[in-house]
C-alpha cells in the first residue's frame, strides 16, 4: 500500500494584497510542503500578471492554472443542438428558429481564447451579475479543486488551503471561521485556512514592508482591490480611475459585449447590470460618464476632469 505524505499547505495568490501578505506569512513559517497557485482569469491587468511574476521570482515559485471551459462548450452546443434540452425550452419560450441555429451556429465554431471570463460569459450567454455571481465559483475555485487539491489529496493525507479573506472587508467574511474544514465528499482531507482573518488592512502592508515587497502597483492607481479589470462590481471610485489610466477598458468591453450577444437568443445584454448607475440603462460610456460625477450622479468634479495622478492610493501608500 502506497504510504501517504502528512499534510500539503497550499497558498492562493491572486495578486492582490491579501493573498501577497498570506503568501509572505507562509513564507515566514514554511510548512514541510508548500504549494503556490494562482487562478488566472484571462480578465486580469497586465500589471497584475507582471506582479505575478515579480512574487514568484521574488518570494516564492508561484504556479498558475486556468479553467478548462472545453467540456461546458460542447455541452452548451449539444443544449442547443436538435433535439437539445435548451433550443426545446427556447422554442416552448418562443424564440424563433431562426435565433436557436444563429446561436447554435456560433456557438458550434466558436474557439475557446485566453480570456476565460469571457469565455465564460459566451457560454453561459450572460455576463456575472449581483443575482448570479458565477464567475468566481467557475473560473477560480473549481479550476482549484480539480487541478489542485483533488490531485494533491492523492498523494496526501491533508490538504490546508491558504486563503487571504479578512473579516473587516465584509459582513460574510467576518462571520467565517480561521479554520474549516471542507464538507464536500469529493474533497473529504482538505481545509480552508484563513491565517490573516484577524487582520487590518495596514497590518497586510506592514507585513510587505517587513519583506521588503512592494505591493501591487494598482493600489497606487486608485483601485481598493485587485482582480479583473474591470470587475463588475468595481466601486465608482475605481471605475473613474480605470477609465482614465486605462481608456483600452472601454473598447475591450464592448469587444466582450459584442461576443456575447452573438451568444444570446434575443435580449441585449451588458457588462453591467442597468442598476450600476442611477438612470439605469448602463453601457460602458454612460458607466464612464457617471463615474466622473459627484454623489448623486449628476455633477461633475474637479477631481474626475483633471489627469490622473502618479499615485491616488486609496490606503495612503503614495510618498
Amino acid at each position: 500500500m502506497r504510504q501517504l505524505k502528512d499534510r500539503v499547505d497550499i497558498v492562493s495568490v491572486s495578486g492582490g494584497k491579501d493573498s501577497t501578505a498570506t503568501l509572505l506569512l507562509a513564507k515566514e513559517r514554511p510548512p514541510e510542503n508548500m504549494v503556490a497557485v494562482f487562478c488566472d482569469t484571462g480578465h486580469e491587468h497586465k500589471i497584475t500578471y507582471e506582479y505575478i511574476e515579480y512574487l514568484s521570482k521574488t518570494v516564492f515559485p508561484i504556479r498558475t492554472i486556468k479553467v478548462d471551459l472545453s467540456k461546458a462548450l460542447k455541452t452548451r452546443v449539444e443544449n442547443l443542438g436538435e433535439g437539445g434540452s435548451t433550443r426545446k425550452q427556447w422554442e416552448e419560450n418562443g424564440v424563433s428558429g431562426e435565433s436557436v441555429e444563429r446561436v447554435y451556429e456560433f456557438l458550434k465554431n466558436y474557439k475557446l481564447s485566453d480570456n476565460a471570463f469571457l469565455d465564460l460569459a459566451v457560454i453561459k450567454g450572460r455576463f456575472p451579475s449581483k443575482m448570479a455571481k458565477f464567475c468566481t465559483e467557475a473560473l477560480k475555485i473549481k479550476a482549484f479543486q480539480n487541478q489542485i487539491v483533488i490531485p494533491s489529496l492523492e498523494g496526501y493525507d491533508m490538504v490546508v488551503s491558504w486563503v487571504g479573506e479578512r473579516a473587516e472587508e465584509s459582513k460574510t467574511r467576518a462571520m467565517k471561521s480561521e479554520l474549516e474544514e471542507v464538507e464536500d465528499k469529493n474533497l473529504y482531507g482538505s481545509y480552508i485556512y484563513r491565517p490573516i482573518l484577524k487582520w487590518t488592512w495596514r497590518e497586510v502592508f506592514d507585513m510587505h514592508s517587513k519583506h521588503n515587497v512592494k505591493p501591487n502597483p494598482l493600489y497606487k492607481m486608485g483601485m481598493k482591490r485587485v482582480g479583473c479589470m474591470p470587475c463588475i462590481f468595481a466601486s465608482k471610485q475605481e471605475l473613474s480611475e480605470i477609465f482614465k489610466r486605462f481608456p483600452e477598458v472601454v473598447e475591450n468591453i464592448k469587444m466582450m459585449e459584442k461576443e456575447v450577444n452573438k451568444a444570446q437568443r434575443g435580449r441585449t445584454v451588458r457588462f453591467f447590470s442597468d442598476d450600476k448607475t442611477p438612470g439605469g440603462l448602463s453601457t460602458v460610456d454612460t458607466v464612464k460618464e457617471w463615474s466622473k460625477t459627484s454623489r448623486g450622479g449628476v455633477q461633475k468634479t474637479l477631481k474626475s476632469t483633471r489627469p490622473a495622478k502618479p499615485c491616488e492610493s486609496m490606503y495612503g501608500l503614495c510618498e
